[in-house]
Protein backbone atom coordinates (compact mmCIF):
# COMPACT_ATOMS: atom_id res chain seq x y z
CA UNK A 1 0.00 0.00 0.00
CA UNK A 2 2.84 2.39 0.76
CA UNK A 3 4.32 1.84 -2.71
CA UNK A 4 1.15 3.18 -4.29
CA UNK A 5 1.05 6.19 -2.00
CA UNK A 6 4.70 6.99 -2.66
CA UNK A 7 4.16 7.16 -6.42
CA UNK A 8 1.19 9.56 -6.27
CA UNK A 9 2.25 12.99 -7.41
CA UNK A 10 1.09 15.97 -5.34
CA UNK A 11 -1.51 18.20 -6.90
CA UNK A 12 0.11 21.45 -7.98
CA UNK A 13 -1.49 24.75 -8.78
CA UNK A 14 -2.37 25.22 -12.41
CA UNK A 15 -0.32 27.75 -14.30
CA UNK A 16 -1.69 30.99 -15.63
CA UNK A 17 -2.26 29.54 -19.10
CA UNK A 18 -4.24 26.60 -17.73
CA UNK A 19 -6.41 28.93 -15.66
CA UNK A 20 -7.06 31.19 -18.65
CA UNK A 21 -7.97 28.17 -20.76
CA UNK A 22 -10.25 26.81 -18.04
CA UNK A 23 -12.11 30.10 -17.63
CA UNK A 24 -12.49 30.51 -21.39
CA UNK A 25 -13.78 26.97 -21.87
CA UNK A 26 -16.25 27.31 -19.01
CA UNK A 27 -17.57 30.62 -20.40
CA UNK A 28 -17.93 29.09 -23.86
CA UNK A 29 -19.72 26.16 -22.24
CA UNK A 30 -22.25 28.59 -20.75
CA UNK A 31 -22.66 30.20 -24.19
CA UNK A 32 -23.38 26.74 -25.61
CA UNK A 33 -26.04 26.27 -22.95
CA UNK A 34 -27.66 29.56 -23.90
CA UNK A 35 -27.50 28.64 -27.58
CA UNK A 36 -29.00 25.22 -27.04
CA UNK A 37 -31.88 26.63 -24.98
CA UNK A 38 -32.39 29.27 -27.68
CA UNK A 39 -32.45 26.73 -30.48
CA UNK A 40 -34.87 24.47 -28.62
CA UNK A 41 -37.18 27.35 -27.73
CA UNK A 42 -37.11 28.51 -31.34
CA UNK A 43 -37.87 25.02 -32.62
CA UNK A 44 -40.78 24.66 -30.22
CA UNK A 45 -42.15 28.05 -31.24
CA UNK A 46 -41.75 29.58 -27.77
CA UNK A 47 -39.39 32.35 -28.93
CA UNK A 48 -37.63 33.77 -31.95
CA UNK A 49 -33.99 32.96 -31.21
CA UNK A 50 -31.96 34.37 -34.12
CA UNK A 51 -34.89 33.67 -36.41
CA UNK A 52 -35.04 29.93 -35.67
CA UNK A 53 -38.39 28.86 -37.07
CA UNK A 54 -40.64 26.34 -35.38
CA UNK A 55 -40.59 22.82 -36.76
CA UNK A 56 -42.87 22.48 -39.74
CA UNK A 57 -42.78 26.15 -40.68
CA UNK A 58 -39.33 26.21 -42.27
CA UNK A 59 -37.82 24.35 -45.20
CA UNK A 60 -36.30 20.91 -44.65
CA UNK A 61 -32.62 22.04 -44.82
CA UNK A 62 -33.23 24.86 -42.34
CA UNK A 63 -35.15 22.60 -39.97
CA UNK A 64 -32.47 19.90 -40.21
CA UNK A 65 -29.71 22.41 -39.43
CA UNK A 66 -31.64 23.86 -36.49
CA UNK A 67 -32.39 20.42 -35.03
CA UNK A 68 -28.74 19.40 -35.43
CA UNK A 69 -27.58 22.57 -33.69
CA UNK A 70 -30.14 22.12 -30.91
CA UNK A 71 -29.01 18.52 -30.37
CA UNK A 72 -25.24 19.08 -30.61
CA UNK A 73 -24.83 22.30 -28.60
CA UNK A 74 -25.65 20.51 -25.29
CA UNK A 75 -23.16 17.77 -26.19
CA UNK A 76 -20.49 20.38 -26.90
CA UNK A 77 -21.42 22.17 -23.68
CA UNK A 78 -20.87 19.03 -21.62
CA UNK A 79 -17.58 18.25 -23.35
CA UNK A 80 -16.31 21.79 -22.86
CA UNK A 81 -17.33 21.85 -19.22
CA UNK A 82 -15.48 18.59 -18.62
CA UNK A 83 -12.49 19.90 -20.62
CA UNK A 84 -12.66 16.94 -22.97
CA UNK A 85 -11.05 17.15 -26.39
CA UNK A 86 -14.18 15.87 -28.11
CA UNK A 87 -16.13 18.80 -26.64
CA UNK A 88 -13.74 21.27 -28.24
CA UNK A 89 -13.91 19.38 -31.54
CA UNK A 90 -17.72 19.40 -31.58
CA UNK A 91 -17.86 23.07 -30.60
CA UNK A 92 -15.38 24.12 -33.30
CA UNK A 93 -17.28 22.01 -35.83
CA UNK A 94 -20.57 23.66 -34.88
CA UNK A 95 -19.07 27.12 -35.25
CA UNK A 96 -17.57 26.25 -38.62
CA UNK A 97 -20.92 24.87 -39.84
CA UNK A 98 -22.67 28.05 -38.72
CA UNK A 99 -20.10 30.23 -40.46
CA UNK A 100 -20.23 28.21 -43.68
CA UNK A 101 -24.01 27.97 -44.02
CA UNK A 102 -24.66 31.61 -43.20
CA UNK A 103 -21.93 32.90 -45.51
CA UNK A 104 -22.32 30.45 -48.40
CA UNK A 105 -26.11 30.07 -48.49
CA UNK A 106 -27.69 33.18 -46.97
CA UNK A 107 -30.76 32.79 -49.20
CA UNK A 108 -31.54 29.39 -47.68
CA UNK A 109 -30.34 29.73 -44.09
CA UNK A 110 -30.60 33.47 -43.59
CA UNK A 111 -27.94 36.14 -43.41
CA UNK A 112 -26.80 36.36 -39.79
CA UNK A 113 -23.71 38.51 -39.97
CA UNK A 114 -23.62 39.14 -36.21
CA UNK A 115 -23.57 35.38 -35.54
CA UNK A 116 -20.77 34.87 -38.08
CA UNK A 117 -18.69 37.69 -36.57
CA UNK A 118 -19.21 36.31 -33.05
CA UNK A 119 -18.26 32.80 -34.19
CA UNK A 120 -15.10 34.04 -35.91
CA UNK A 121 -14.17 36.09 -32.83
CA UNK A 122 -14.64 33.05 -30.57
CA UNK A 123 -12.53 30.88 -32.86
CA UNK A 124 -9.81 33.54 -32.94
CA UNK A 125 -9.85 33.88 -29.15
CA UNK A 126 -9.66 30.09 -28.81
CA UNK A 127 -6.70 29.95 -31.18
CA UNK A 128 -4.88 32.64 -29.17
CA UNK A 129 -5.55 30.93 -25.85
CA UNK A 130 -4.61 27.49 -27.16
CA UNK A 131 -1.41 28.94 -28.63
CA UNK A 132 -0.60 30.57 -25.29
CA UNK A 133 -1.23 27.26 -23.53
CA UNK A 134 1.05 25.34 -25.90
CA UNK A 135 3.75 28.00 -25.63
CA UNK A 136 3.63 28.01 -21.82
CA UNK A 137 3.89 24.22 -21.72
CA UNK A 138 6.87 24.38 -24.12
CA UNK A 139 8.61 26.96 -21.93
CA UNK A 140 7.95 24.89 -18.80
CA UNK A 141 9.31 21.76 -20.47
CA UNK A 142 12.41 23.62 -21.65
CA UNK A 143 13.09 24.98 -18.17
CA UNK A 144 12.76 21.51 -16.63
CA UNK A 145 15.16 19.94 -19.13
CA UNK A 146 17.96 22.31 -18.20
Amino acid sequence: MSIVLDTVQPITKAGRAERVYLVFVRLVSLLCLISSVGYWSGLSGASDFYGVAALGTATVPVSALNVAMAALFPVAMLGLWLRARWGVAIWVGLLLVQIIVHLMAPATFGERLSMVIADVALLFAFALIAGYLVYSRYVAAESMSR
